[in-house]
């Protein structure tokens, strides 16, 4: 294990609830991911752990670079029951922990169904052209990957229903796959940070997006679509659409002009949205769990999610959000209208979470 890697490896406390019999989980990770503070897969990753060792696992934080097996190994060596693998792009790392280790229980995290996610930020053309060749087979790839992870693994644990539904069944394999859900990591991480009351909270329309791909582009364009329909309603020059620049450094987010105004890199995104009155995810682009729309309910804030992402989310989580656009869609004064209250008091945080962790006691057999 490189001294970069091993530096890096740390323990979680142990605590919470019971468990039948002491469990060290190595919960492994692209070391990359470890420096992306804020990201969707950073949250994810902090989440789970959190939630695992509120259960009383032994939590081992593992980090690999490009997929190399010796500190997973050097893990399992040092005692780890299970191996929870974040993301089913290394079933190569796998591989050596079932040959080594084989006692070894393997727990696959399935951010996304990777070849679809791939295919909508690379979209396949109908020419027989070299890039639509080269598309074509990526995305095999990445179903080839998916596929061995789950003969690999011993469960898989989804963090979107949708996807665990339609995706799994064209997997081949015998793993169990058991629903994880996104669990904002945000109020263990920030326990100071308190939300602002909702007449003080900033007339905003906040768009988050990671980045400047075809997924996080079609976000922005929803949001200058909405921006032009509200143009013109009384009030709606108080307020605001704010962009991000997500994971980019500043300087490689081009500007976009207005409408939007730049919020730069949101140093500590929970505090942000804890003082912004809204949310908005405009595309129906992208699989997985979109985290910021769970982080900006917990946050109270109003989410504003495109007709064709709210048909992919459970229905506790799509009720409390403002569908815009579709066949039913509200009248946008209705909608405005709405972003001017506070939102319904919920509690589909604690939900989600006793979702996750009883997925997580089926897949670890606690």
């Amino acid at each position: 294990m490189s001294a970069a890697v091993s530096e890096h490896v740390s323990l979680a406390t142990t605590g919470g609830e019971h468990a039948a019999a002491k469990r060290i989980v190595a919960a492994v990770i692209s070391a990359d991911v470890l420096q992306r503070y804020g990201s969707g897969n950073w949250k994810d990753f902090h989440g789970v752990n959190d939630l695992l060792t509120a259960l009383g696992v032994e939590v081992r934080v593992v980090p690999h670079v490009n997929g190399a097996a010796a500190s997973v190994l050097a893990a399992c060596a040092a005692g780890a029951t299970d191996v929870l693998m974040h993301y089913s792009i290394w079933p190569d790392l796998l591989q050596s922990v079932r040959e080594k280790y084989p006692q070894v229980r393997i727990h696959t995290r399935m951010h996304n169904p990777e070849p679809l996610q791939y295919l909508q930020r690379n979209p396949v053309g109908w020419l027989p052209t070299h890039s639509n060749a080269r598309r074509c087979y990526g995305a095999a790839r990445m179903y080839a990957n998916d596929w061995r992870s789950r003969r690999l693994s011993d469960s898989l644990l989804w963090i979107s229903d949708w996807d665990q539904a339609r995706y799994q069944p064209l997997l081949l394999g015998a793993a169990k796959g058991w629903l994880v859900p996104y669990h904002c990591p945000w109020p263990a991480k920030r326990p100071r940070s308190a939300a602002v009351a909702w007449d003080q909270r900033r007339a905003v329309i906040a768009c988050l997006p990671g980045g400047r791909d075809r997924i996080g582009l079609a976000q922005i364009e929803g949001l200058r679509t909405l921006a032009a329909q509200l143009a013109g309603i009384e009030g709606f020059e108080h307020w605001q659409l704010e962009l991000s620049t997500g994971t980019m450094r500043r300087h490689e987010a081009r500007p976009l002009g207005s409408p939007f105004v730049d919020a730069g890199d949101v140093a500590e995104p929970w505090d942000y949205l804890l003082g912004v009155k809204a949310v908005a995810l405009l595309s129906g682009l992208g699989y997985g769990c979109k985290t910021t729309l769970i982080d900006a309910l917990a946050a109270g804030c109003h989410v504003l999610v495109a007709a064709e992402l709210a048909q992919r989310l459970p229905a506790a989580v799509r009720s409390q959000c403002i569908v815009v656009g579709g066949k039913s869609a509200r009248p946008i004064q209705d909608i405005f209208s709405a972003l001017q209250q506070p939102p319904a008091v919920h509690d589909v945080h604690a939900l989600r979470s006793e979702q996750a962790k009883a997925g997580l006691r089926n897949a670890l057999q606690l």
